[in-house]
């Protein structure tokens, strides 16, 4: 705020005046940068969180990453006695990038068998699976079963969990020695 004072000496056409007038001056407005709102996941190339540049902020933080993960992208204004953003705040702005894990590449294992009655634990998974529930038994009443892949990268990639098919055989029930099978 600043007050000017303003005077007019007399002359032979007007008397003497003077006026004090009282100037605010308003920090110039800066306008927010806009959130980047892609989805982001991961691809193995690096990819860059864009925001728009300008002499009257700086950005820190990584704007430019290659895995998965978050980090957080600060915006400040260089001078906040004679700068605002649009909405009349001066604050630093944060900004959250998150690059999201990606599906991992699969081959399904198929050609599972088991006997009624056999743990899964002893139906052999390729490399990278396992058995979600490994102690359950088998049943011929049941043709599906969940079974977890877990990428070699699990910093990049989800862990996925898929239904595999397994051909169910029943078991053969040998009669007591004497006794008549049903």
């Amino acid at each position: 705020t600043y007050t000017v004072k303003l005077s007019i000496a007399e002359t032979a056409n007007y008397s003497a005046a003077s006026a004090e007038i009282t100037v605010t001056v308003s920090p110039k407005s800066v306008a927010k940068p806009s959130e980047d709102l892609r989805v982001f996941v991961y691809n193995g190339s690096e990819q860059v969180y864009e925001l728009a540049s300008s002499g009257y902020y700086t950005i820190t933080g990584e704007t430019a990453k290659t895995n998965a993960g978050s980090n957080v992208i600060r915006v400040a204004l260089k001078d906040t006695l004679n700068y605002c953003w649009n909405d009349g705040t001066n604050a630093t702005l944060s900004y959250t990038f998150t690059i999201e894990k990606a599906d991992p590449s699969y081959t399904l294992p198929s050609g599972l068998s088991a006997t009624a009655g056999d743990k899964l634990s002893v139906i052999e998974l390729p490399a990278g699976w396992t058995w979600r529930e490994p102690d359950l038994k088998v049943s011929s009443l049941q043709a599906t079963y969940d079974a977890v892949f877990t990428p070699d990268d699990t910093s990049n990639y989800n862990v996925i969990t898929l239904p595999l098919t397994v051909k169910v055989t029943a078991a053969v029930v040998t009669p007591p020695e004497g006794g008549s099978s049903v």
